[in-house]
């Protein structure tokens, strides 16, 4: 699908018409029209958030600004905001069809594109399109006197709220809020399903634990969570922000119900944002694929966690360059002061996969008497990482459905595949994928063995493989810290049971 943004205030009938002529997507085409001279930057932002939040992003859908002059606040957000939307900026130009002409040639010459393969492998830094090298050399880790420009995109961020982000049209789905009285419960609750929510209650939900636990205004933890939504590719089945959500919450709830663990503020807020980012900007794939792009690997100087060093690189870019600011009050946390990066680096480095024995060993031998609890904090996010196994039954078999469906799409990541485009899947109008007309999170258990028959078999391996033992020992462990562990376990344990059973039939 393409969607365009066109900032100007001339032949605005013409241009509509010839944009539709373009149409090349059987779910058509949005075409937005922005005033260039009365709050441009807040609509501008508004209306791109808008995009996410109404049209999912399939990955070959484009995202066009069409411009009367070049306007470097709204490339900077682009740069720095949406870098991993698919974002063209077209200059207007009154010589005729010349505008129209060169949106045409950029759809042509994007034809043959494999932009999975293109985001684990490219080091076309210039490119219109996301890559994990151009990700990289544009984001900053260093704090930097900031520019006036700087400080009115974050005065940009912290002026919008969930309301402003409804649209208020018929020709849209009603996304509504959740009832501010619920939150509580929905929060504190491991029968959580996010998969149930639509994106703006998810946006909600993680503003309202941010907000709860980190002694930041509703202002502040808005801001924060926008932007982290807006560093997850939509299109990713598994690794996007409903995964991001769902390890908040589940963060949130270990951490809660863990005696006397978690009582430092500081320490809540570096655990709970560290969880929201804990696979920012992920590409797709995993580690042991991007292993094979050789010249990401030397621009790291490691083969060691690349993906999860990217996504602790993106939320020290996110806390010092983009949402903090010098402008708190007395009782606000300011993040920059007191958010711990160290912290922080070791609770992502945590999740990857390829460190669960060692974390096994460690759990195993780990000393109660020991009062040092940056190992708990690991544990704690490594849990809410993989603890899909452990929800209930059919938010357990959702979440299979989406690990399924991800695993799919590796086999494009191979140099013979390059050149072939990813197929979006069968979607609505606004880019949802729908499953007869129902989302995933209206499955039933049984719609999900037969949306993806390998589902058991891929359910019973990951239980086996890296669930069991780690949720056993933690129970086993920490029990008298933390009872809530039990029920953690308990669920584990009747799915593995119905999975057994139903791979056996």
């Amino acid at each position: 699908m393409n969607h365009y943004i066109v900032v100007t205030e001339k032949n605005r009938i013409n241009i509509e018409s010839e944009l539709l002529g373009i149409n090349n997507d059987k779910r058509g085409s949005n075409i937005v029209f922005l005033d260039p001279h009365h709050g441009l930057l807040r609509n501008f932002t508004i209306k791109l958030y808008q995009i996410r939040l109404y049209y999912t992003q399939c990955i070959n859908d484009n995202i066009f600004i069409l411009l009367d002059q070049e306007n470097k606040e709204i490339s900077y957000i682009i740069a720095q905001i949406f870098m991993l939307m698919n974002i063209h900026v077209v200059y207007l130009n009154e010589k005729k069809n010349y505008t129209i002409n060169k949106i045409r040639q950029l759809l042509s010459n994007d034809i043959k594109t494999n932009r999975l393969f293109h985001r684990s492998y490219s080091t076309e830094c210039d490119s219109n399109y996301y890559s994990v090298f151009k990700h990289i050399f544009s984001i900053s880790s260093g704090l930097k006197k900031e520019s006036d420009m700087e400080s009115v995109i974050k005065k940009t961020l912290l002026s919008i709220t969930l309301q402003d982000l409804i649209v208020f049209d018929d020709f849209f789905p009603k996304l509504r809020l959740l009832n501010k009285r619920s939150l509580d419960s929905i929060v504190n609750d491991w029968a959580f399903n996010c998969n149930t929510y639509n994106k703006l209650q998810l946006l909600q939900l993680g503003i309202y634990i941010l907000s709860k636990n980190a002694q930041n205004t509703q202002q502040y933890a808005t801001a924060l969570v926008l932007v982290s939504e807006a560093h997850y590719h939509q299109d990713n089945k598994f690794h996007n922000f409903y995964h991001a959500i769902d390890v908040l919450q589940a963060t949130h709830y270990l951490f809660s119900t863990w005696d006397n663990l978690v009582t430092d503020k500081n320490i809540k807020m570096t655990l709970l944002i560290s969880a929201l980012l804990h696979d920012s900007a992920h590409t797709g794939s995993n580690n042991n694929l991007l292993l094979q792009n050789k010249n990401l690997i030397k621009e790291f100087g490691s083969e060691d966690s690349i993906l999860e060093t990217l996504h602790f690189k993106i939320l020290t870019h996110i806390i010092k360059c983009m949402v903090n600011t010098t402008n708190y009050k007395k009782d606000e946390l300011n993040l920059l002061e007191n958010f711990n990066f160290d912290v922080s680096e070791e609770l992502i480095l945590a999740t990857d996969m390829k460190k669960h024995d060692a974390f096994l060993q460690k759990l195993k031998n780990y000393d109660l008497s020991n009062k040092e609890s940056l190992f708990k904090y690991k544990m704690i996010i490594k849990a809410a990482d993989i603890s899909n196994v452990t929800r209930p039954l059919e938010a357990s078999a959702q979440w299979g459905v989406r690990i399924s469906q991800e695993f799919m799409t590796y086999n494009l990541l191979t140099t013979e595949k390059k050149n072939d485009q990813l197929i979006c899947d069968d979607v609505d109008k606004f880019g949802n994928k729908t499953y007869d007309k129902r989302t995933l999170g209206e499955l039933t258990v049984k719609d999900c063995i037969n949306l993806e028959p390998g589902v058991c078999k891929s359910q019973i391996f990951f239980i086996e493989v890296f669930a069991k033992e780690f949720f056993t020992l933690l129970r086993d462990k920490f029990i008298n810290e933390n009872a809530s562990l039990k029920q953690l376990v308990v669920n584990l344990d009747d799915n593995y049971s119905f999975w057994e059973k139903r791979a056996s039939e």
